[in-house]
């Protein structure tokens, strides 16, 4: 694979972070592949085109992160994302996942983090129900849904208070140890605050964003000059 012409950007942050509204606005912004671990996996499920994957999730068991990388890379090595650059919505999910992102030409060019005080990201997470064609994820009071996805809706029965704050101190620990990883490969990461107006953190991110990549463009014109000496 060669360099992507668009930016490569790995874009996570806790549950209810705001990971759902940004990462398309960011993938608009730079005209680049939305990429989603869940989408790609409802996909597999309505086709029926992997009965492993299947098995797997039916059974509740979690997918392993070779398996997981296979299903992320084969939508990366697609054209739009090859030429356009891309952009992973909440993967990697683990230092594992991230290690194995950074061993192939599918390197990050950065890394943004969404970030919310925890009460926040619990009064966000209760009440919360998914577009369960696209996995739009909505809220009644802080992103109603449009009357016309109503019908599909899947509401989380399931969130409680205390398990939500048991899965944001899973994600905390998880997150950190996938950050570190990137880190120590020198791949530029930024925590981004999303306790304010999206646009405000839309405009950070891509500050952040356009930043890396000059940075980049300045390093390749001077390794072009080195070798014209």
């Amino acid at each position: 694979l060669g360099r992507a012409a668009g930016p490569k950007i790995v874009l996570l942050g806790k549950p209810a972070s705001g990971k759902g509204t940004l990462a398309p606005m960011l993938s608009c912004a730079y005209r680049s592949a939305r990429v989603g671990l869940g989408s790609l996996l409802r996909a597999r499920l309505r086709a029926e085109s992997d009965g492993q994957v299947r098995a797997a999730l039916q059974s509740g068991k979690l997918l392993s992160d070779e398996d997981a990388m296979d299903i992320v890379q084969e939508r990366l090595e697609r054209e739009d994302a090859v030429e356009g650059g891309w952009l992973l919505d909440g993967f990697p999910r683990t230092a594992g996942q991230a290690r194995l992102l950074l061993e192939g030409p599918l390197k990050p060019d950065a890394v943004v983090v969404l970030d919310r005080p925890d009460d926040l990201a619990v009064a966000f997470c209760l009440g919360r129900c998914e577009d369960s064609a696209t996995g739009a994820v909505y809220h009644p009071r802080f992103a109603p849904p449009p009357d016309d996805v109503r019908h599909r809706l899947v509401w989380r029965t399931d969130d409680t208070e205390e398990v939500v704050k048991k899965r944001l101190a899973k994600h905390a620990q998880e997150c950190n140890a996938v950050l570190a990883t990137f880190e120590e490969a020198g791949v530029p990461v930024k925590v981004v605050d999303n306790a304010r107006s999206e646009l405000e953190t839309f405009a950070d991110c891509c500050s952040f964003v356009d930043e890396v990549e000059a940075s980049m463009r300045g390093l390749k014109a001077r390794r072009e000059r080195k070798q014209k000496r």
